[in-house]
Formats: structure tokens, sequence, C-alpha cells
């Protein structure tokens, strides 16, 4: 009875000790695998990688004010840069930004300044010495008299930390899944107790090239009266970021382009091809990024020609335009088609009588190289063999390089090439029509990550 009774016992505090270190265990898992791409190694990238992390430490403070929060979000959904970001430059300088000048961010009815304010009154109350070293603001004393003339701190403007390409950012992935939350209506009652912290956004501050990474999400602590956010550690991958605002700190931007003149009237006997609609299948760049090489992808769309080169010169540019598709990564993740109708090729004419269709995801680091050769008319009036070697700036494998003659192009440029003509995603389905009174124009590639349709319009 009693070795029954002992081995009870037992069961019962090895069973309690399983469910206390199960609940530890699981208490803090994270939403997915940690998938790291890369680490800082020089001591630049660790000097960035410090400085985001003491923004990511500030913005926790900065929350907690919520016309802070709206201003920053306001940024973001005024859609004045690509892929869902706004630079530190533009909330610590509003009364300079162009952001700010927006009629989409005017609508939004925010009240400039309070991110500012809260932004330099807790960076002037605190160390983060490599930060205020970036801003070239020197060391201020931590004391109140500093902090509450933080918002008049001179910054040197010129500092790489806020410039476009490498200068501090806040990305919003996903943003798309909240914008009917931050409206003007909200704004106005910004402050009522059932507002204040009614949306809350997780931050992430980047310390790898990642696809998950860890953050801070928010929660209501304190007293019923004097309510404050209080912070838990967790991991932050696309499944989390795709239900759960998040807010990511790490650099460059780049401002959405003015839509381009349309071109010039062509002269008749004029073939144009276009880029029609295209759909991207897979993330090319990692969700997390200290190195401004992370959130959506920067597609380009380009044509290798050597039409009319010298017949032993070797092609080294991409001729006409090349042109920037971005995609963010809820249209990657849902197979989402684009519309992007850029000219591919001004004018086809009949003596080109083969070219390459060039796509890439642009990056700032690494190099590609589309090589190969081309037969077409050279400058001696004669039809030629003639090589080509361009390099690009990408991480990944170049993604399409279709060669095509003239001949084969308009021949099934209106034909089923084997996936349809039906563009579906979550938006719905659709058709490529354009230009045409009867029939749509076919998907190209549809199994591979980069589907698209490839139609023409003749003059």
């Amino acid at each position: 009875m009693k070795l029954f009774f002992l081995r009870r016992v037992a069961i019962v505090f090895a069973t309690f000790f399983f469910l206390v270190s199960c609940q530890k265990e699981f208490k803090n898992d994270p939403p997915g695998n940690i998938t790291t791409d890369r680490l800082p190694e020089t001591q630049k990238e660790k000097e960035t990688v410090t400085i985001i992390k003491q923004v990511g430490e500030i913005l926790k403070k900065v929350y907690n004010d919520p016309k802070a929060y709206f201003e920053v979000n306001a940024t973001i959904y005024s859609d004045y840069y690509e892929d869902e970001r706004v630079l530190l430059k533009d909330l610590l300088f509003p009364e300079t930004s162009t952001l700010y000048k927006s009629e989409k961010f005017k609508s939004l009815k925010v009240e400039p300044g309070f991110f500012k304010k809260k932004f330099l009154e807790t960076l002037n109350a605190g160390e983060y010495t490599e930060l205020k070293k970036a801003m070239g603001m020197g060391i201020s004393q931590s004391n109140s008299k500093a902090a509450s003339a933080a918002s008049s701190i001179p910054t040197d403007t010129a500092a790489e930390i806020f410039s476009n390409s490498s200068g501090t950012a806040i990305y919003f992935p996903y943003s798309e899944n909240f914008g009917s939350n931050f409206t003007a209506s909200y704004f106005d009652a910004i402050n009522s107790p059932d507002n204040r912290y009614r949306y809350l956004a997780t931050i992430v501050s980047s310390q790898a090239d990642a696809d998950s990474g860890p953050g801070g999400e928010p929660y209501v602590c304190g007293t019923k009266l004097n309510p404050t956010l209080c912070w838990r550690n967790l991991t932050v991958n696309d499944d989390y970021a795709e239900i759960h605002q998040t807010h990511i700190v790490g650099v460059g931007a780049q401002q959405r382009p003015l839509d381009p003149p349309p071109p010039p009237t062509p002269v008749p006997n004029v073939n144009r091809v276009y880029h029609g609609w295209s759909r991207l299948t897979t993330q090319l760049d990692r969700l997390i990024s200290f190195t401004g090489n992370g959130g959506g992808s920067e597609m380009k769309i380009a044509r290798i020609s050597g039409y009319l080169q010298f017949q032993d010169q070797q092609v080294v540019n991409f001729t006409g335009d090349v042109v920037t598709a971005q995609f963010t990564r809820k249209e990657i993740r849902k197979k989402r088609w684009k519309r992007v109708y850029s000219v591919w090729d001004a004018d086809w004419v009949s003596n080109n009588l083969e070219q390459i269709y060039a796509i890439w995801e642009d990056d700032n680091k690494g190099t590609k190289t589309f090589t190969g050769s081309v037969t077409t008319t050279v400058s001696t009036g004669n039809s030629a063999t003639i090589g080509f070697s361009i390099n690009v700036m990408t991480q990944d494998e170049l993604v399409t390089q279709r060669k095509i003659t003239r001949a084969a192009y308009f021949a099934g440029a209106k034909i089923d090439q084997g996936w349809g003509f039906q563009m579906c995603d979550d938006k719905g389905c659709r058709y490529d029509n354009t230009f045409l009174t009867a029939g749509n124009w076919p998907i190209y590639d549809g199994g591979t990550i980069w589907g698209y349709t490839w139609p023409y319009n003749t003059f």
C-alpha cells in the first residue's frame, strides 16, 4: 500500500513537472521556424543594426501616444513610397517633407508633429548613444530640461540615417489588411478610452535578413485610470504579420514614381509590344532586413536586342526602358495578377529577327549575368548572330530569359500557350483583352514563379 502511494505521488509530481515544462516550452513558441539568410558581418552593418534596435526601442515609448502612432500609419497609407513604408526622415522633418504635403496624407486629417515631439523627447531622455551620433546630435544630458527641449534639437539632415536608400525606415507589411482601421473619423476620437489603444502594432527591429525574427507585441497594462503599453517577446513571420499589425524597423524606401506620360503617337505600320499583366508567386526578398533587401519584390522588366549593332560587338546593355513592377508581400502570397502595361518594344520591326524577354528581382547587392546570343539584322544590313552579356544587381537567380523570334511571337501572340486565358486570384477572375475587339491574350509561363501576358497593338 505504501509503495502504491509513493508511486501515485511520483506520477502526480512527474505529471506536474511535465505540464509546467510544456507550458514553459510552448508559451513563447514562434508562429514559424526562424529562417535567417544573413547576419551583420562588417562593423558598419553591426552599427546599422544597433541603430535599428535603438529606434525600435524608442518606438515602444512613442506609440504610447496614439496620435504619434496614427501619424506613422497615415504616412504609410499615403502611398508616397513603394512597398508600404516611410522614412524616419519624413517623420522627424514634417515641416519640409513632401510626403506631408501630399493630398492623400492630408485627407487623413493628421496633426503633424506628434511623432517628432515624442521621438525626440524619448531620444534625449535616454542613452541611445549610437543613434544620436548617427543623427549628428552629439550626446545630450538626460535631464528634464533637456528632454523638454528635445523637439527643437537640431539634427544633421544630410546624415546617412536620413537618406532614401539606406536611411532608417518603418515597414508595414500587409498594411492593406488594416487600412479600414485608420480613417479620419478614427483620428477624431483617437483619445477616447475606446480608441486610444484600440489598434496596436508589434514592433520588429531588423537584426538579420530573415523571413522570421524577434519582435515585441504590445498589450495594455498599468491601471484603469493610467493605462500604458507593455511588451511581450515573440517571433514574427509572414503568417503572423498577415493577421497582426506589424511595424518592422529597417532601412530604405523608394518614392513611388509619377505616372509616366503616354508614349508618342506612332507613325503608321507600327507593331508595339507590351508587358501586360504579371503574377509573382514566390517571395524573392526577406520579410525582415537590415540591408534594404527586405519586404516586397522589385521586379525588373527589360529587353535585349542586337538590332543594327556591329557584327563583332557584344551587347552589354538593355534596349529601351527598364521597367519596375513592385509586388507587395500580400500580392505575392495571394498570387495576385497585377496590371502593368509597360511598353516592351515600341516597334518590333520586321528586320529585328530575334529578341530576349528578361526578368529579374532588383537588389542592392549581388550580381547575376544575362548571357547568350540573338540572331538579327546588324549594321551591315545582313543577318548575323551577336552575343550579349549584361550584369544586373540581384541576390536571386534570374527569373526569366526568354529568347523568341519575331515570326514566332506574332504567330502565337493570340493563341493558348498552355495556360489558358483566365487570370484568377483572391480578387476574382479576369481576362486581358486590351486592344482586342474579340478574344483575349494568353498567359505565358503559367507554371513558373513569373506568369505574364505579352500583348501587342498595331497602329
